[in-house]
């Protein structure tokens, strides 16, 4: 992005995305509680308005532990961006169904499979009054083009990045 990297802050919280910030070339980077990313990512923005601001998670905490503050950063506008890993389950906790599980999900601890509806996270930030809510998968061949698009966004963005679990939930719908 040509940004001197003294002004890009990268939040994580403790999901399977919170990795990332160490894989990023940069200084600034800040690894929060579970579900507490877009927050954390919030306060940083107001605290210095000048910084790019990158919360990055997975469904559980944004989607599941954190979706009242995806809720209301959105509602609030905040200029950050929220890159989340979806992969459809809780892998640290060795694949319990997320809130984005699809119907019929099976695992350890829904040996039947689930029978709620999955969540639409894009429905359920635009209608909090996102401006830029989208959802691409990891395989797309534009995924860099989309992520720099979502950073380039002035107020709050989300991008839903349909991705796999190698472990617990190979495919994703």
């Amino acid at each position: 992005m040509g940004k001197n990297p003294e002004k890009v802050m990268i939040c994580g919280d403790i999901g399977c995305g919170a990795k990332m910030p160490y894989h990023v070339d940069g200084y600034k980077f800040f690894i929060g509680l579970h579900g507490r990313v877009i927050p954390l990512a919030a306060g940083m923005k107001l605290a210095d308005p000048e910084l790019t601001v990158i919360a990055i998670g997975g469904d559980g905490g944004i989607y599941g532990e954190g979706i009242n503050h995806l809720i209301h950063t959105a509602r609030r506008n905040i200029n950050i961006a929220a890159i989340v890993s979806n992969n459809g389950v809780y892998a640290l906790t060795t694949g319990q169904p997320s809130s984005t599980s699809p119907i019929g999900f099976k695992s350890k601890v829904s040996p039947c499979g689930t029978t709620d509806e999955p969540l639409n996270p894009v429905a359920v930030a635009l209608a909090s009054g996102a401006k830029y809510a989208k959802t691409i998968s990891a395989t797309d061949q534009n995924l860099s083009e989309e992520i720099l698009a979502a950073l380039n966004f002035s107020g709050f963005s989300l991008l839903d990045i349909k991705s796999s679990c190698a472990t617990f939930n190979p495919i994703t719908s």
